[in-house]
């Protein structure tokens, strides 16, 4: 979320204008601001197909690639033509900002699914990184695939990219919509401005949100100048749209992330990460691969090690430093883009010293 450290500080020292410190203006002052910021933050992001985006301020850009594709395909329907189904991946998670009964149908984990049926129809769960099953299950009823570059809740999974390519080709074929959601992967995460600059695809919509702001709440969507022109005005609206406070942040953090100072850093601190990472697991035999990319860092456990992810948690906690897990079997780590090599250190040691103490607590109870 915040991928720049102390980020408010941080702003604040490159001088987030205090003159659009103020959210209850009109309407009319603040769209001209977010669509200032739209053409000059991702003017290529999306290659030459790519429209101004509509803006969503808050935590709800995937809730909004859902209505956008909704309303893109209800414009499109004729007496021939009807696109019904929606393609989603095992073990994903598209955020808290979509509405509950759809967030929890399309995302991939039955954990987060139980206790709240009945749920909608509609959604099919596809295997991650099979294109077989991809195949097997894509028909003219498919309107759009959702799909994480990343999948950080299930497991810091990378997808391949043969499968990445597979939907693009697929989506193509069947005039259905290819979905980014790169809530988490997004603005220099994973050592490109968004991850899917590092495969040979280019999505129809892309979700972008936390890393974003900074620290502050704002999301947004990308897509392309004909699905874009499926919103007209009244279809859709957003209390915080346009927020001038949530855009001149976002405008400032890209100017921060989107240089090679740090997406060539990112790169660099993965390389010291994993490296240390896999020294600790091998001391103690807890990791059996590091995943992901850049610097959202997954440590998969051993099979002893299974189910325990949160034990490590803990440990870690107890030794001074936060981290998170993705799932019972891995460890996940997601620290800022331009941490200090003597915080990494300091993080690391800590780490090791957790590892340790929890280690020789599951031998003596042997």
């Amino acid at each position: 979320m915040n991928s720049l450290w102390l980020a408010w500080l941080y702003l604040r020292q490159r001088r987030v204008s205090a003159s659009v410190m103020v959210t209850g203006v009109a309407l009319a002052l603040y769209l001209p601001l977010a669509a200032h910021w739209a053409v000059d933050a991702f003017d290529d992001a999306l290659g030459a197909r790519a429209a101004t985006p509509p803006m969503i301020v808050g935590a709800r850009g995937s809730r909004f690639d859902l209505v956008l594709h909704g309303l893109y395909f209800r414009a499109r329907v004729d007496g021939t033509v009807s696109h019904g189904e929606f393609s989603a991946l095992r073990d994903a998670g598209h955020g808290l900002g979509i509405p509950l009964h759809v967030r929890f149908t399309a995302g991939g984990q039955p954990d987060y699914r139980r206790g709240f049926g009945p749920l909608p129809g509609g959604i099919e769960h596809l295997p991650f990184n099979d294109v077989q099953a991809l195949h097997d299950a894509f028909g003219e009823d498919v309107c759009a695939v959702i799909v994480e570059p990343v999948q950080g809740e299930g497991g810091v999974v990378a997808a391949q990219s043969d499968f990445l390519e597979a939907i693009r080709r697929l989506c193509d074929q069947h005039q259905a919509l290819m979905i980014m959601d790169e809530v988490q992967t997004g603005v220099g995460r994973t050592g490109s401005l968004y991850a899917y600059q590092a495969y040979n695809v280019i999505p129809d919509l892309l979700t972008t949100a936390k890393a974003l702001g900074g620290g502050f709440p704002i999301a947004a969507t990308l897509t392309t100048t004909e699905i874009a022109s499926s919103l007209r005005v009244g279809i859709h609206g957003s209390t915080w749209g346009g927020n001038p406070l949530g855009c001149a942040v976002a405008k400032k953090v890209l100017d921060i992330v989107n240089t090679p100072t740090v997406l060539n850093g990112v790169a660099t601190r993965r390389e010291h990460f994993e490296s240390a990472l896999l020294s600790i697991g091998e001391r103690y035999g807890v990791f059996e691969e590091i995943r992901g990319m850049g610097l959202l860092i997954g440590c998969a456990l051993t099979e002893h090690w299974h189910g325990r992810a949160r034990e490590f948690m803990q440990a870690a906690q107890d030794a001074g430093l936060f981290i998170l897990v993705a799932g019972g079997n891995v460890v996940r780590l997601g620290p800022s883009l331009i941490v200090p090599e003597d915080d990494i250190a300091q993080g690391l040691e800590r780490l090791e010293t957790g590892i340790e103490t929890l280690v020789q607590a599951d031998r003596e109870s042997d």
